[in-house]
């Protein structure tokens, strides 16, 4: 009795500490790709930019290549009375820099990004990580591009970015009626105001951009004759624009009034539309403390003759953010009929694989299932370069090919053995 309850004691005590027991090196990765070593990506990253700024006075500091950032006063929440920080920045404004980190060019909700231009922000005090005061924001600039001029601020995850709100020029427009027909409802009772209102509006998607690029303000003439039909409606300025177009169109089907009566007598008579777009001033422009930082003679700022917020807005896209970290600046873009591409690779090493759309030079980071690397929502029918790196046999490896997004299937790539130092070489001659 007591050997059996030996046995059965000694088998419970082998049960459970088996159970417990963890292994000595844990694995990463999932299914067929665990424990592969994912590659360091420090061993070929932009180097970061360090500025050492006071806390407590308001700070403009310059990136390597058309960037800036403004620092107001106790933007960081530091402790202590010291107010000396580090403030460092990469920037990533090339394919071949964002080819040096794990970044990809697509959004949270996977649409693709065009011109992008990424930074990284991180500030410290001594070993301590800061962060933004929530009274403060720190202003970033951009400078602008005419092949792209709107772009919008993303943050998040550099390989799926979400779209962050900023501090920018805002539009709206109205509707004004003038003239003396001042009747409310239509022949058969219906109301004028809610007709106007459903037909008459400037779109705020498109045609409010385009009448602010072209005509922002906008005279529409029109005639209600004896008979209470709509007659002699045309623009005051000359058609050009869409919006014009579309109104004219639908004025055809404006419905019949009721004709205007003096002393029992019809009467013709006049009227006007009057439609306006007007742009309200972001905060930065009321911000004195950023304003008069400008006027300082900075020699960045001089050499593009740069001294007042107006010549600054013209040539670069200001943004307002609250959190540090990654921060692209980028026109999120859709592709029309999108092809997925494929590319098989070998099971035994974790390889970073890379695609770059030669036309927009976007770049895109593939998601890895068993052997295969998958690319998502391309451009169909476009010319691609791959670009893949890793480690085995703790050698560093390299390989790049050229394909077409319609490829479908791209086999296994030839990688070669290579350096650290080489594969950053070899990002840098991609263009």
């Amino acid at each position: 009795m007591q050997k059996t309850i030996f046995i059965i004691l000694t088998a419970s005590f082998l049960l459970f500490s088996c159970k417990d027991k963890k292994p000595e090196n844990p694995i990463e990765g999932s299914g067929t790709n665990r424990g592969l070593k994912p590659f360091s990506y420090e061993s070929i990253d932009v180097e970061p930019i360090k500025f050492t700024i006071d806390n407590s006075r308001d700070t403009l500091v310059f990136g390597k290549k058309d960037f800036i950032v403004y620092v107001p006063a106790k933007a960081f929440i530091a402790k202590g009375s010291n107010t000396i920080i580090d403030l460092y920045l990469k920037e990533y404004n090339n394919p071949s820099d964002a080819l040096a980190q794990n970044i990809s060019n697509t959004s949270l909700d996977h649409h693709l990004l065009a011109a992008s231009k990424v930074i990284h922000l991180e500030a410290k005090q001594g070993m301590n990580d800061l962060s933004i005061s929530p009274k403060h924001d720190l202003r970033i600039h951009f400078k602008r591009e005419k092949a792209v001029p709107e772009i919008s601020l993303w943050s998040g995850h550099p390989q799926a970015w979400t779209a962050i709100k900023f501090d920018q020029p805002r539009l709206f427009n109205h509707r004004l009626k003038t003239g003396l027909y001042k009747a409310t409802r239509f022949a058969d009772e219906s109301s004028i105001e809610a007709w106007e209102n459903k037909n008459l509006v400037i779109n705020k998607e498109n045609e409010e951009q385009e009448l602010w690029d072209n005509q922002q303000h906008l005279h529409l003439d029109y005639t209600i004759n004896t008979k209470g039909k709509i007659e002699k409606v045309v623009f005051e300025e000359k058609i050009s624009t869409a919006f014009q177009k579309r109104i004219l169109k639908v004025m055809q089907k404006y419905p019949a009034c009721k004709p205007h009566l003096v002393d029992g007598q019809a009467q013709a008579m006049q009227g006007q539309y009057i439609f306006h777009v007007h742009q309200a001033d972001p905060k930065y422009k009321k911000d004195l403390n950023y304003i008069h930082i400008l006027g300082k003679k900075y020699p960045k700022l001089a050499a593009q003759k740069i001294s007042h917020i107006d010549h600054l807005e013209s040539k670069y896209h200001i943004f307002n953010i609250s959190k540090l970290g990654w921060i692209a600046a980028a026109k999120e873009i859709d592709s029309p009929n999108p092809v997925n591409l494929v590319v098989n690779v070998a099971p035994n090493f974790l390889v970073e694989v890379k695609l770059m759309l030669q036309k927009s030079k976007i770049i895109l980071t593939g998601k890895r299932e068993g052997n295969q690397i998958s690319f998502s929502d391309l451009p169909k029918n476009e010319a691609v370069q791959i670009i893949a790196f890793g480690e085995k046999n703790q050698q560093p490896v390299l390989a790049s090919a050229k394909a077409n997004s319609s490829d479908g299937i791209v086999e296994q790539l030839k990688f070669s053995s290579s350096s650290y130092q080489a594969i950053k070489a070899a990002l840098k001659k991609i263009k």
